[in-house]
């Protein structure tokens, strides 16, 4: 009796040690005897509007693979860089973050994991791998987005404007003009919804116009940020000065300081703007908004040259993998769950409303905003992302979108183009040091 009860007290203390060495342990589950302690990955994500698609998914793939995806999501009017690096500096390193274009490697280089053998890399079609660091891929394609003004073809209509002719600043000038003049009949508040509290909109995506709609896009980019331009004399920079100049002055002028991306989004989406300066990004608010008129894109065109008639088309973002994290494989999975699954194409479709990078997905999108996307893509009317190649990717927001409300207030063209000729010789040295 005194033996068996001293083997039971061994076996005890055994399963106790063994606890204490692996710091928690698991509850069985029904019928089995053992099962380890599920892994668990944190997300770190920029977009705010696939927060809820991107939390489903995340739920699916642990019931089927047994890891947990936390997901957080940062984005909309706040500062997605600094929130990145508050978190690491916490000490609580994500395992999956988003880099926007390679100027994310200025900072996050040393921490980035090589996905070169990846098994979905063979999927993405080579121009888009576009996130690379000593000839290593280093970026998961988020998608394929574009932007522009998003316009009501409803109001279009009764308006007596053709989308298919807005092609020239002159044609969206006269176009704004018309609906303007018709504004009460239309019950419209603005003819388009602009914001400048969100300053990525207009300090990357706006000012993105003026980067690219131009030859050789990639070169002007590198030298104006490189402080070999002279912005005054440059005439695409008073071009660009017009076309801000015409978003505001026929968007809600009331609101252009306070109005934030959900605000902005919902004016279109009630009928309140015939157009919305955004991306194909928001199909899914305006979805929630229950929206039963189409929608398409038109360029933003500040000039009357060939490239007014494009709209900018690219991957705007990419999921890096922390090469520290002690689950990498785990990411791993995760990644290859939205690439290479039916569940992880429904989500990048049907979900989040996104035009996937990979050529193994079959769903066609369903949402009118990507197949204009596509549309403008097919026909190679399009413009590059420029604005990720600031170091950070935050001086369009911090430097160029208060320059931008400057110029809103005083209309003072001289000034505006003086200011960012400034700023990018300011950037260039600070650049240097």
């Amino acid at each position: 009796m005194k033996k068996t009860w001293l083997k039971v007290a061994v076996l005890a203390m055994v399963l106790s040690l063994l606890a204490g060495c692996t710091g928690k342990t698991t509850a069985p589950a029904p019928g089995d005897n053992a099962q380890p302690a599920a892994k668990e990955i944190t997300l770190f994500n920029l977009k705010v509007e696939i927060d809820p698609a991107l939390k489903s998914l995340a739920a699916d793939f642990e019931k089927e693979k047994g890891i947990k995806v936390n997901v957080k999501s940062v984005g909309g009017g706040a500062d997605y860089g600094a929130a990145l690096r508050a978190e690491f500096q916490s000490g609580k390193e994500p395992d999956i973050f988003v880099l926007e274009g390679v100027s994310g490697l200025d900072t996050w280089g040393p921490k980035v994991a090589d996905l070169s053998n990846e098994p979905w890399v063979k999927e993405v079609d080579p121009k888009l791998l576009g996130l690379k660091q000593n000839g290593q891929i280093v970026g998961f394609p988020v998608a394929i987005e574009g932007y522009g003004l998003v316009y009501n073809k409803a109001i279009l209509d009764k308006a007596g404007v053709n989308p298919d002719d807005i092609t020239s600043y002159d044609a969206l000038k006269k176009a704004f003009e018309t609906i303007n003049a018709k504004k009460k009949e239309l019950g419209l508040d603005a003819v388009v919804s602009y914001t400048l509290k969100e300053t990525w909109v207009n300090g990357n995506h706006t000012f993105n116009e003026y980067l690219a709609a131009r030859d050789n896009p990639d070169q002007f980019t590198n030298d104006l940020l490189a402080g070999k331009v002279d912005v005054t004399k440059d005439p695409l920079a008073k071009d660009y000065a017009n076309l801000i100049r015409l978003l505001v002055d026929y968007s809600d002028k009331a609101k252009l300081e306070s109005l934030d991306y959900n605000g902005q989004v919902a004016a279109f989406g009630t009928g309140k703007t015939a157009f919305l300066h955004q991306g194909n990004w928001v199909y899914g608010n305006l979805k929630d908004l229950k929206v039963n008129f189409d929608m398409g894109f038109v360029p933003l065109a500040m000039n009357n040259t060939p490239y007014a008639a494009n709209i900018p088309v690219g991957v705007p973002s990419y999921y890096s993998l922390n090469k520290d994290s002690k689950n990498l494989e785990a990411a791993k999975q995760f990644l290859d769950y939205i690439a290479l699954t039916e569940r992880g194409h429904k989500y990048m479709i049907q979900e989040a409303f996104m035009i996937p990078a990979f050529k193994n997905v079959t769903l066609q999108p369903t949402d009118p905003l990507a197949k204009s996307i596509m549309k403008f893509n097919a026909a190679g009317k399009t413009l590059t992302w420029q604005f990720p190649k600031y170091s950070g990717n935050s001086w369009g927001m911090q430097v160029i979108a208060p320059l931008t409300s400057q110029f809103a207030k005083d209309k003072n063209v001289d000034k505006f183009v003086a200011g960012i000729d400034k700023a990018a010789k300011e950037y260039a040295s600070g650049a240097k040091k």
